[in-house]
């Protein structure tokens, strides 16, 4: 008996209804939320990777001047040394010189002394000539001395003569160091020439990639203005519709130009100008190409903007 109260077995069957549903509406919800999540992070990693291929390029190019700026710096320093390696030669070669002097000085003193000796000599032996063999001894032991003497003299012009070879490898090695220092002047100016010319080519390259990020020539937000040109019958037809919901008027060319520049001046770079070729101009390709590049060079905003940069 229920007595009037409602069984719970209905109860039970409609939450067992109820609550799948609301599980199935959650699931789709959440799928949903997680592949906008995943479109949006696609969408985010393309964007990092482009960002990154552009800074890598920047960087690359950062690179390239810093090291040849090292490079210059580095050929600075050898420079630097090899100078100091020519100073060195050079006290050394005056070291040479002086040490030259001092030897041939010492030379002429023992020539003169060996002279002096020669006479001392003759004058003993005039007067000791009597003594017989004592005195022939003490002419030997002069002999002897004097022959010492001239060993060492000889002995003396050897080393002399070793000092004038030394001293002329050393004028060489100088003057093969000089060649070679004015081998690496020309390889530094060389380095300078290098490095003038990649900085050109990155204000070049720097020059392209602003032009790369220039946007695409819109009408939106600008000024409209149509120019159409035809041929008939050989003579040149000139249309032109300052707005775009106005007439065309047929002007002569020198009117055509004092219209546009008036337009120009007017709306200066918020003026959009709009060449209309017409299927049967009887114009050649090559004409509505130089009409159309002249007059949007002319007047066009986008080319103005060109021009200041």
């Amino acid at each position: 008996m229920s007595f009037g109260f409602p069984n719970n077995d209905h109860y039970e069957a409609i939450e067992e209804s109820f609550w799948p549903s609301f599980t199935d509406i959650m699931m789709v919800i959440v799928m949903v939320f997680l592949l906008v999540t995943v479109s949006v992070i696609l969408n985010n990693y393309h964007l990092i990777e482009n960002l990154k291929t552009s800074m890598q390029a920047q960087q690359m190019a950062k690179h390239q001047a810093e090291d040849a700026q090292i490079e210059n710096s580095t050929l600075a320093q050898r420079l630097q040394r090899l100078k100091q390696s020519v100073m060195v030669l050079n006290q050394q070669l005056l070291d040479s010189k002086n040490e030259l002097t001092k030897r041939e000085q010492t030379i002429q003193h023992l020539t003169t002394s060996n002279t002096q000796q020669k006479q001392q000599l003759k004058g003993e032996t005039a007067k000791f000539i009597a003594l017989g063999q004592r005195t022939q001894q003490q002419i030997l032991k002069k002999d002897s001395k004097i022959s010492y003497l001239k060993q060492q003299e000889d002995k003396r012009k050897s080393e002399i003569k070793t000092l004038k070879i030394q001293l002329t490898d050393s004028k060489t090695v100088l003057i093969e160091q000089s060649k070679k220092f004015s081998t690496l002047e020309k390889q530094r100016e060389n380095e300078e020439t290098k490095l003038l010319s990649l900085q050109g080519e990155l204000d070049s390259l720097d020059k392209k990639y602003q032009k790369l990020l220039r946007p695409a020539r819109s009408s939106k937000g600008k000024t409209v203005v149509a120019v159409m040109y035809s041929k008939r019958k050989g003579r040149s037809v000139y249309r032109l519709r300052k707005t775009t919901k106005g007439d065309y008027q047929t002007l002569s060319r020198a009117r055509l130009s004092n219209q546009l520049g008036k337009l120009k001046k007017k709306y200066k770079t918020d003026l959009y100008v709009k060449v209309i070729i017409p299927e049967n101009s009887g114009l050649s390709y090559n004409e509505a190409w130089r009409f159309t590049n002249k007059i949007q060079k002319s007047y066009d905003y986008y080319y103005q903007d060109s021009k200041k940069e």
